[in-house]
């Protein structure tokens, strides 16, 4: 099992979407792994109200796609527990981010991909019950959106 994390980013999005371009060395296309391959969890960060939109060709409306409404600051957990949505090999995702095109905003959509068979590479990962054997206690960590002057980790 190997996981990934991919994120796009818009600066001054339109309240209508804009185009999500990948940061840094991310890739918006989809590996070639084997078997089973799944966006098993979705953040946003925007700095106005707006939404987050992936289109790719395998999903069931390849017009419209998966989509979530963004309040201002950081949406966590746009997925609910153990919901997946499922992508093949060598896809490209779209990635629309909208906001208010404030001159400068920049907005970030992540997502975490993980491949069931990812030839070459085998991490090693927990099972949810491994984990919840583990924890003692939970905390928070609080989260302060520093701007920069463009799309960063």
């Amino acid at each position: 099992m190997h996981i990934e994390l991919i994120t796009a980013s818009a600066t001054a999005a339109a309240t209508t979407g804009s185009a999500g371009a990948a940061v840094g060395t991310d890739s918006l296309t989809i590996k070639n792994g084997r078997g089973d391959i799944d966006i098993v969890a979705l953040w946003q960060t925007n700095q106005t109200a707006g939404f987050g939109q992936l289109i790719f060709p395998s999903g069931h409306d390849t017009t419209r796609g998966w989509r979530a409404g963004v309040g201002i600051g950081v949406n966590v957990g746009q997925l609910a527990l153990r919901q997946k949505i499922t992508v093949q090999a060598q896809e490209t995702i779209a990635v629309l981010i909208a906001a208010t095109a404030v001159a400068g905003d920049v907005e970030n959509l992540s997502y975490l991909v993980r491949y069931k068979d990812f030839p070459g590479i085998d991490a090693r990962l927990l099972k949810e019950d491994q984990v919840v054997s583990r924890t003692e206690k939970l905390t928070t960590i609080e989260n302060s959106l520093a701007s920069t002057a463009g799309p960063s980790y």
